[in-house]
């Protein structure tokens, strides 16, 4: 490979790893992801919540960490809307814990906004918090948010271990 060539590719992985857009696709490293849930929390700060409950799998880690900020317990639903990788009416799989008083449903992202709506029927008068607000038209947005963004695929750090196991074989 000749020099410019490499630079190219160099400077193209450097702007992957720092979460440019690259083919329509947001990456997020570590520090950008833990920056935006610092971000929300700002906005969250002298809130006043009985719990938070956690969506699976990708609201884990920012419901996780909003609960130990706001010293509340933390609660979690495991839901599903895809069947044979097409939507699909939400079910819920399971869950942990009993969202109990002022509730605060905090998710990964919001795209067509269907999670929040069912949960939202499910625990009414609950708020919603995402770090991830799609710039898409939908009838419901979140109560706190950190960052808008482009309604692009949205690859956050933790994927980079989805088969991990697999890779190594």
């Amino acid at each position: 490979m000749d020099s410019k060539a490499y630079i190219e590719e160099i400077e193209t992985l450097v702007s992957v790893l720092k979460g440019f857009q690259v083919l329509g696709v947001l990456r997020m490293d570590f520090k950008m992801y833990f920056k935006e849930i610092d971000n929300l929390l700002d906005k969250l700060e002298n809130k006043d919540f009985d719990c938070v409950l956690g969506v699976l799998r990708g609201g884990y880690v920012p419901a996780e960490i909003v609960s130990r900020a706001l010293n509340i317990p933390l609660t979690l639903i495991r839901l599903s809307s895809y069947s044979n990788r097409e939507r699909s009416e939400i079910k819920e799989l399971g869950s942990i814990g009993e969202p109990f008083g002022k509730i605060l449903i905090v998710d990964d992202l919001i795209d067509s906004g269907e999670t929040l709506k069912f949960l939202l029927n499910k625990y009414p008068g609950s708020k919603t918090a995402v770090i991830f607000n799609k710039d898409v038209k939908r009838d419901l947005e979140p109560d706190f948010y950190s960052v808008k963004v482009k309604n692009e695929w949205i690859v956050q750090p933790m994927e980079g271990y989805d088969d991990y196991f697999k890779s190594r074989v």
